[in-house]
């Protein structure tokens, strides 16, 4: 029991980091390196001759492995900083309920102004939580 749950947490981490990998790709080219790699994993641990139960899993435990050079960590990071969520605006959907407007029409106004989906319920929770 105890090492199923490391493999699926490997495994999950693998997933993740392709994921990642393919999300944060600058170009089509680390795109491709990206799903090569797992090819390569794919043909190495996952072949028609293993036998294995958990040869599929395996594939993205080892991806999960992978070493990652200084520059793509560095841009994952920027990248994650530049994406914004609701919680970055709440200063101003404060402003906007003090000045009257009611919680479905700053919803709308994220969506116009920010292009950011976010639900009336979610902001007036966050509104009322904010000091």
């Amino acid at each position: 029991m105890k090492d199923n749950l490391k493999i699926e947490s490997e495994a999950r981490l693998g997933v993740e980091k392709f994921y990642e990998d393919i999300f944060y790709s600058a170009n089509i080219s680390e795109m491709q390196n990206a799903i090569n790699e797992l090819l390569e994993l794919t043909y190495q641990y996952a072949s028609k001759k293993n036998n294995r139960p958990n040869k599929g899993l395996k594939v993205f435990q080892k991806y999960s492995e992978r070493n990652k050079n200084r520059e793509s960590k560095i841009k994952k990071e920027i990248n994650k900083r530049l994406t914004k969520n609701y919680k970055d605006y709440l200063p101003q959907f404060q402003l906007l309920r003090e000045q009257g407007y009611s919680n479905r029409q700053i919803s709308n106004y994220a969506l116009k102004k920010y292009n950011l989906k976010v639900s009336y319920e979610t902001i007036r929770k966050a509104l009322e939580n904010y000091v």
